[in-house]
């Protein structure tokens, strides 16, 4: 395995991975840069451009910076293989002991994407959702853990007045006054079933945390460790959103084709 393999790995682990050894026995050391011979890179992002997930991908070797023994930072320019659209990516490596053995052991702990607004990180397959999601991952890759959660809630408050209009739920108490959230997503829960399974117990609980952090209630460490739980609640729900409105959307398409033919779905003759 080559590090350009670890490296082109969306998802960032805690594991060390072994690798081909690409320093010649030689480190770096503080401050020195060169380029190295790792492989090229090539990670999937949305291009508005192309309408499409597309790879974006290096055509040259990158120069990395010693930080120490064990530590280096690797810059990368990809584009994307249909438009050119390009996408800075820069990593900070660590090896398990010294970068320059043969067969050093390595992760990536940290990994920052510049990218224009014509590229989202996520698939876009929440629509100009995708794009809310996109700048909490985003956040949460520079290690803003109280700026992903903000973008999570702005995510989640625009998903259940989406819902609750579309389900012909009142936005406000009978008072005028702007319904609490927390209250607002079980009513439109109830109405039609949003809340993953998975989180059946304890959704309205991490909704209440996730309103805890935005509110300044928790600190930076505390808002990255929740972040993916929340992550996965909030995926969760427009994942359900999603399937719910396809399947109206079909069986309207479906009861009208049966309205074509002169048939009653709710016949049995």
């Amino acid at each position: 395995m080559r590090l350009s393999d670890v490296l082109s790995n969306q998802v960032v682990t805690d594991d060390y991975q072994q690798i081909d050894g690409f320093l010649n026995n030689r480190n770096l050391g503080y401050g020195n840069c060169r380029k190295i011979e790792v492989g090229k890179i090539a990670i999937n992002c949305y291009c508005k451009n192309c309408r499409a997930v597309m790879s974006f991908a290096s055509d040259a070797s990158p120069r990395a910076l010693g930080i120490d023994d064990r530590t280096i930072s690797i810059d990368y320019v990809v584009k994307c293989v249909r438009c050119d659209e390009k996408i800075l990516v820069w990593f900070l490596v660590e090896s398990e002991q010294k970068m320059a053995y043969p067969a050093p052991k390595v992760r990536v702990i940290k990994r920052s994407l510049k990218v224009s607004d014509n590229v989202i990180m996520n698939e876009y397959c929440y629509g100009e959702l995708s794009v809310l999601l996109d700048k909490a991952d985003r956040a949460y890759g520079e290690g803003l853990g109280a700026g992903a959660m903000v973008y999570l809630r702005k995510l989640l408050e625009q998903v259940a007045v989406g819902a609750a209009t579309a389900a012909g739920i009142e936005l406000k108490t009978s008072k005028g006054k702007r319904k609490n959230f927390k209250d607002l997503l079980k009513e439109i829960d109830q109405s039609n079933k949003i809340v993953p399974d998975e989180f059946s117990d304890d959704g309205y609980k991490l909704f209440g945390e996730l309103s805890n952090v935005v509110h300044a209630n928790s600190d930076e460490q505390q808002a990255l460790q929740k972040y993916k739980l929340l992550r996965r609640l909030v995926v969760g729900i427009l994942d359900n959103i999603r399937r719910n409105t396809e399947k109206q959307k079909n069986r309207e398409e479906l009861e009208a084709t049966f309205a074509e033919l002169g048939w009653n779905m709710g016949s049995n003759t």
